[in-house]
């Protein structure tokens, strides 16, 4: 009889096609090692997304036995990726299981650079997911939920719109951050992008590694904004097991104020 994760990644094997006529997908990396063992396959072909090229990250056994990840766990790993053109919605989704935070900034995806419309998604010591689009701004945000825990698959999921002004990012299904952008008239450019780590800017006073620890598995891009309920949806159809939980411990420390 099937054991419980290999039900989950049978179920997710059957939805291959199903997920590549997504509406608005532009690019989905399964993570799956090919003869090219530096390169990250985008399996969307058509909008210009480029297959990603591994920099130190190690594959290794992802959600499922007999499914890869990627091993991110030295400050020079990375995978770069091209996003080109413009956007006014984007929604990025990530299966991680981060090993320790042990940067103030620990990286998921994020543009190079800090240009006005970069993308930026990254998660703070605290395992608190942080992001947005540079030069939009924001009048507010508050934390609604619980933070990235350790140890465990998680789903991670950032929806930028700029035409509503809104931003939100999503644990496992569930809202954990709610802001307001002030501006709407910035076009997101992600450009070039480091999966699990970030290249620096200058003009920063603090130039510290962002570098991730952990493993990722599963790279999803949209340039659209998912609803609520298809980030629910979303979870639910990649869970690493039937007996997997989408509830994360809360905080232990009184919650920062923004």
């Amino acid at each position: 009889f099937p054991s419980p994760a290999e039900i989950g990644h049978l179920r997710w094997v059957s939805q291959r096609r199903e997920r590549l006529a997504d509406p608005g997908l532009i690019a989905w990396f399964p993570f799956e090692r090919g003869g090219d063992t530096s390169q990250l396959v985008n399996e969307v072909r058509d909008h210009g997304v480029t297959d990603g090229r591994i920099a130190g990250a190690r594959w290794a056994t992802g959600r499922w036995p007999g499914k890869q990840a990627l091993w991110f766990d030295r400050d020079s790993d990375f995978v770069e990726i091209e996003i080109p053109g413009e956007h006014a919605e984007l929604t990025v989704a990530v299966w991680m299981k981060v090993e320790r935070f042990e940067h103030e900034m620990n990286a998921i995806l994020n543009s190079n650079g800090a240009e006005t419309g970069g993308f930026h998604f990254q998660i703070n010591r605290l395992g608190l997911p942080r992001g947005g689009a540079q030069g939009v701004g924001r009048p507010s945000q508050r934390w609604v939920g619980n933070p990235v825990p350790l140890g465990k698959w998680v789903h991670v999921v950032s929806v930028l719109s700029l035409p509503r002004r809104s931003h939100a990012i999503y644990i496992n299904g569930l809202p954990v951050l709610e802001s307001e952008l002030a501006k709407g008239n910035v076009l997101l450019q992600p450009g070039r992008c480091r999966l699990g780590n970030w290249l620096g800017d200058a003009r920063f006073r603090d130039d510290s590694s962002r570098a991730l620890s952990g493993l990722v598995d599963e790279l999803s891009v949209w340039n659209r904004a998912l609803s609520s309920s298809e980030v629910a949806a979303l979870t639910e159809s990649g869970r690493p097991s039937l007996l997997w939980s989408r509830e994360n411990p809360p905080l232990k420390v009184p919650m920062p104020k923004l």
